[in-house]
């Protein structure tokens, strides 16, 4: 249990980090905020696909810089 609720705790974080940031969507949106919250009760599904796009962001930065 004490693994589910902070893998949840840490993906909540990440998510509501990136939806505070983007602002294509408004904060009081009750749909944008359900998706936060099933996306961090899904935690087991949703951070491997959110580390995967922070390391090819990261890989797509150092790319670019090389090439520069």
């Amino acid at each position: 249990m004490t693994t589910y609720t902070v893998g949840s705790l840490f993906t909540a974080v990440i998510l509501i980090s990136a939806f505070l940031k983007d602002s294509s969507t408004a904060n009081t949106d009750r749909r944008s905020w359900a998706i936060v919250f099933l996306g961090a009760s899904l935690w087991f599904a949703v951070l491997p696909f959110i580390i995967r796009k922070k390391l090819l962001g990261m890989k797509q930065t150092e790319l670019a810089t090389i090439a520069h």
